[in-house]
């Protein structure tokens, strides 16, 4: 479960995280001024298959599958967040870049199906939870707008000789991810 408390307060996880993760959310922004009181959230992951990703057009598109989605008072069921990330290099360094901002869709929606719509609640309950989290995501308070892909630290390892691996080239599609390293 990820929550937040008070506006003033981290985002907080049950789980231990990779220390990149953990410090990355340490140093998450602050929720954004919306010129409405702050309201408590939590977002609970389901337990099966929390997150998964597609790797289709250059672009990573990450669904974090949810079990809840708790803001003050308002729980939402059973709802999927979907962000899709682009690689671009900059400087020559490798970085991931959002696109667009978080769509939302129940669990058990499938756009594609022929004739798929959602009910009039849903899609008002799916407008109103994506413009609050991209509202949250245009200040990096949620899903970064851009990741540094940073190289692979070897030297940790303990082994001589042993420098750092950086990226050398990142392409998504087909449902494959290809990433090439050079040592440094």
């Amino acid at each position: 479960t990820l929550r937040q408390e008070a506006a003033d307060r981290p985002v907080e996880i049950d789980a231990v995280l990779p220390a990149r993760l953990a410090e990355a959310m340490a140093t998450g922004a602050p929720p954004p001024e919306t010129g409405r009181p702050f309201r408590p959230w939590a977002i609970r992951l389901r337990r099966e298959r929390p997150l998964s990703f597609q790797l289709t057009d250059s672009a990573v598109t990450v669904l974090v599958h949810t079990a809840s989605i708790e803001s003050g008072d308002d729980a939402f069921r059973g709802w999927d967040l979907i962000v899709t990330y682009r690689p671009v290099r900059e400087g020559g360094r490798w970085y991931a870049e959002l696109q667009g901002g978080i769509d939302v869709l129940p669990t058990s929606f499938d756009p594609g199906r022929p004739g798929a719509k959602l009910p009039s609640r849903q899609r008002a309950l799916r407008r109103n939870l994506a413009q609050q989290l991209s509202a949250r995501t245009t200040q990096d308070a949620n899903f970064p707008r851009r990741v540094e892909i940073k190289p692979v630290d070897l030297t940790r390892l303990g082994k001589a000789g042993l420098g750092e691996l950086a990226a050398r080239s990142i392409a998504a599609g087909d449902g494959w991810l290809s990433l090439s390293f050079m040592a440094r």
